[in-house]
């Protein structure tokens, strides 16, 4: 359950600092230090320090991955719904060119002619 908690990078690289710190000085509850290094925002440290004071730190870290994931998610199809509307734009801007273009030939020849 504790590797699945570590799917998302930060808190993989969260998890790996908090190891390799809790086997150098395993009595030691300064933790700030290790979430500043692993470059955590206020929230996660908050969350990861109260998981380690009830001891239930693996569905803790679960969840923390689960939000990350859907936060991701989140900011991925927002990403796309963005470059679907460029996309069709370009393709508008693209379609309306080439119909021009066919255009101004015959209008130069109607003008020629009258």
């Amino acid at each position: 359950m504790a590797a699945q908690a570590c799917r998302t990078v930060r808190v993989r690289q969260a998890c790996q600092a908090l190891a390799s710190y809790l086997r150098e000085a395993p009595i030691v509850g300064d933790f700030g230090r290790v979430f500043r290094e692993a470059s955590f925002p206020p929230m996660d440290t908050l969350v990861i320090q109260t998981g380690l004071r009830t001891g239930d730190l693996a569905s803790v870290l679960y969840e923390l991955g689960e939000a990350h994931m859907r936060q991701a998610v989140t900011s991925a199809q927002a990403l796309q719904d963005i470059l679907a509307d460029a996309v069709l734009l370009v393709v508008g801007l693209l379609v309306a060119a080439i119909v021009l273009g066919g255009y101004v030939p015959l209008f130069q020849a109607y003008g020629r002619l009258g």
